[in-house]
């Protein structure tokens, strides 16, 4: 079986997003912060979200919906 690689900042768009929608954004948040390590992961995640353009955001909503 072929694994399909993807990169580190589709695997946080990804994973956020599914944090997002299972637990909401404040505890998605705090689950973050649950798992420690270096740096700020929240900070990066916000940073990540909020480079998206308008366009980006919307073709995204429009692939999870089926729009």
């Amino acid at each position: 079986m072929k694994v399909k690689t993807i990169t580190k900042e589709r695997i946080l768009l990804e994973g956020t997003s599914a944090l997002i929608k299972r637990l909401g954004y404040a505890n998605a948040a705090r689950f973050i912060s649950l798992l420690g390590g270096k740096g700020d992961m929240v900070l990066e995640i916000r940073e990540k979200r909020e480079s998206e353009s308008i366009g980006e955001v919307v073709k995204r909503i429009r692939s999870k919906s089926g729009s």
